[in-house]
């Protein structure tokens, strides 16, 4: 759908794409129709000034306006998402990372000193630049330089964890080869580690 219909030009297209991507992902947008309908959350998108140029950019921005929308509620989660899968699938990028319930329980795991607090607080106050440097600097932090390196992270965490080998394992244009696997678990085995000596060293100073 996402890439037959590309552009942001039409009304009934945006909302169309707007509720392909609710039913999949489960972001429950039905449950806020009192608030905002989906046609509001599509005018929204169409009337952002050059909104094609800016999702090809990577623009961290658009995240947070679709977010605010019509200043109904607070449509953090699916903005990340909408913006993401755009820019992976119809522009090849990956400049955008998703956050959702998966990525706050498990995201604190492996950054030092980060809380569900903390991404609380940048969902609320709409900083989605923050969480995104967030991502980016872990990845940087150890080294992981493979294609689609956002979109792979994120789905090892959606997996629980642990990856494991399928030729076919991704999100359309995105593949994670066995060698992949193998370095975002290496990530995985890293941060348990500082995690453990992290624990036996407060307990001998304790």
């Amino acid at each position: 759908v996402l890439n037959a219909y590309p552009k942001h030009d039409d009304l009934n297209t945006i909302a169309m794409k707007i509720a392909v991507i609710d039913v999949t992902n489960s972001t429950h947008l039905s449950q806020y129709k009192s608030q905002l309908s989906l046609y509001d959350l599509a005018k929204v998108i169409l009337d952002i000034p050059a909104f094609d140029v800016r999702l090809a950019a990577g623009d961290p921005e658009l995240v947070n306006i679709i977010a605010k929308n019509v200043g109904a509620i607070n449509m953090f989660s699916f903005a990340s998402k909408y913006c993401t899968y755009h820019n992976v699938e119809v522009y090849h990028r990956d400049d955008y990372s998703i956050f959702d319930g998966i990525v706050k329980e498990s995201l604190p795991n492996y950054v030092d000193g980060l809380s569900k607090h903390k991404l609380d607080v940048w969902r609320s106050e709409y900083n989605y630049v923050a969480f995104n440097e967030c991502i980016g600097g872990l990845l940087d932090e150890y080294n992981i330089h493979i294609p689609f390196r956002r979109r792979k992270f994120d789905h090892f965490l959606g997996r629980g964890m642990k990856v494991e080998i399928k030729e076919t394992s991704g999100y359309g244009l995105v593949r994670i080869t066995e060698y992949e696997v193998g370095l975002i678990n290496y990530l995985y085995l890293v941060s348990c580690t500082v995690r453990s000596f992290d624990g036996r060293l407060r307990t001998a100073v304790d």
